[in-house]
């Protein structure tokens, strides 16, 4: 018996059939004359009432708390990055043992060393020996100062 009493309660209480029920509400109110329309409020007011309410907290729902949520958890997750490389920092630096601590080259090797122009053509075999070696020489000696060069983590 009381599964035949929610089986009811679902029945007419489902939200597809709600729907119908409004969507029957509109033919009726669109044919019917003064009189009926009268009458079509009195009845079904309170439908109109409780889906306006309904749609109401779906907008709000939509517009403000779910925003706000994202954005919370969006705040929260920036947060907890900030404070992970403030620490990892702070921790470095506490101990001594970090990219810092293990770099070994001059910090202004780049910046003292003298600009040496070199025009690379588009041929590079058109060059001639000794300009080739220099070339190089300048190439390897480019790569040296990099391999020593302290690379940001």
């Amino acid at each position: 018996m009381f599964q035949n009493i929610v089986n009811q309660i679902l029945y007419w209480l489902w939200p597809s059939r709600i729907l119908k029920h409004f969507s029957s509400f509109l033919d009726r109110w669109q044919r019917a004359d003064a009189r009926e329309r009268g009458i079509l409020l009195l009845v079904f007011s309170p439908l109109a009432v409780c889906l306006g309410g309904l749609l109401f907290s779906v907008f709000s729902f939509v517009l403000f708390v779910l925003p706000s949520f994202v954005l919370r958890v969006l705040g929260w997750g920036l947060l907890a990055g900030l404070c992970d490389a403030g620490g990892s920092f702070l921790y470095e630096r506490a101990t001594g043992k970090g990219p810092r601590a293990r770099a070994t080259a001059d910090p202004g090797a780049f910046r003292d060393a003298p600009y040496t122009d070199v025009s690379f053509t588009e041929n590079p075999g058109s060059e001639g020996a000794e300009e080739q070696g220099r070339r190089e020489d300048i190439q390897k000696r480019w790569f040296e100062r990099v391999r020593g060069m302290r690379w940001k983590r």
